[in-house]
């Protein structure tokens, strides 16, 4: 449709009337502005005001749309001037619609964007163990995310025969000041809402609390101070799953049932002691003046070696995975993971002297 040519046969019908702008506003109840707007050919009538004014020119709609009176010439443009006005409709709606759904999809994507950034290596799960010559803490585990932080100090083991009467988990900021997160007497405790406690501890501390992290236990009029070593386990760093393992029955993985097995926790039963509280067995030993602690957790699987206060010897029999980690002042110096059931390294740099060290003095006696 041609706007501007409407618009002078709209001016051309009120002047043959000689009727002005505002008489012709006041005969449709409508403003000066829009018969302006007509006339200039800026805006077109809307549907009602159409048959208003072709009631008042005495003019068909289609003519009006047209912007001429019918003739024989016109005939056939002025009876499919209704189709042309439906398409450029049509035209007008899909252009909406497309801006619609482009803005849609723009509004999406962004969204996707920010979400990726904003959680994208946002959840860490870490393994915490740590110990020196009178108290160990094994089992450990903590959860960092953004919108709440687990952390369980894990199991505390005495050394020796030792009244534990609480515990503290606390952290030392870059000046050296302590911030005690959280005290108690029960040593299984486990600690929520760590970004949030005491509106002091956001996400962004997250890692000066997990490299400077301590246990300060409490006993016998004393007390020992013991820094927590955080081994990463997990994080949501990848793209895509990558999980490309055969999946295992629960009843297969956790509940193994082989003579290997067996051998093991016949030998535990015999010849270590049993803590019913922990539900584990437990011996110490002394090997050249060097005391070592054995445990060993039926429920896990798991043999957990503490040697000469700095060695750590993890190994899962159900999946025959030797764990070893070494500490250096406070901090790991060596770690590496081993399966010993098909000799390869899982993770880290293998000492083959260490696993034979390990396989014959400790696994091979156990059996």
């Amino acid at each position: 449709m041609d706007k501007e040519k409407i618009g002078k046969f709209l001016c051309n019908l009120r002047k043959e009337r000689k009727m002005t702008q505002e008489n012709i506003a006041k005969s449709l109840f409508t403003s000066r502005e829009n018969i302006s707007k007509w006339e200039r050919g800026i805006n077109l009538p809307t549907p009602d005001m159409l048959l208003k004014l072709s009631k008042l020119y005495g003019a068909s709609v289609n003519e009006i749309l047209l912007g001429e009176r019918g003739t024989d010439d016109n005939r056939e443009q002025l009876n499919n001037i209704s189709l042309e006005v439906l398409k450029d409709s049509n035209r007008k709606i899909k252009k909406i619609v497309n801006v619609f759904i482009t803005t849609v999809i723009i509004i999406i994507i962004f969204f996707l964007i920010y979400y990726f950034i904003n959680n994208y290596n946002s959840i860490h799960i870490y393994l915490i163990s740590g110990y020196n010559e009178k108290v160990s803490s094994i089992d450990g585990i903590a959860i960092f995310s953004k919108e709440k932080s687990y952390i369980k100090v894990g199991n505390i083991i005495p050394n020796e025969t030792l009244d534990i009467d609480m515990i503290q988990f606390l952290f030392l900021d870059n000046d050296g000041k302590e911030h005690i997160i959280v005290s108690s007497n029960d040593l299984d405790y486990t600690l929520t809402s760590l970004n949030n406690y005491n509106q002091y501890f956001s996400y962004n501390d997250i890692d000066n609390i997990r490299e400077n992290s301590y246990l300060r236990i409490y006993y016998n009029n004393s007390s020992e101070l013991i820094r927590l070593i955080f081994n990463e386990d997990m994080s949501n760093n990848h793209l895509f799953s990558n999980n490309n393992g055969t999946n295992i029955k629960p009843s297969e993985k956790n509940i193994p049932n082989n003579d290997s097995i067996l051998k093991y926790e016949n030998y535990f039963k015999n010849y270590f002691n049993y803590n019913k509280n922990d539900n584990q067995y437990y011996k110490i030993i002394k090997d050249n003046n060097n005391k070592i602690n054995i445990y060993y957790s039926p429920e896990t699987f798991s043999i957990t070696i503490f040697e000469n206060s700095n060695k750590i010897y993890i190994y899962n029999i159900s999946d025959s995975e030797l764990q070893y980690e070494e500490d250096n002042k406070n901090k790991i110096s060596r770690f590496f993971t081993y399966d010993c059931f098909n000799q390869k390294c899982i993770e880290g740099n293998c000492d083959e002297s260490v696993i034979k060290y390990f396989l014959e003095k400790y696994l091979y006696t156990f059996k």
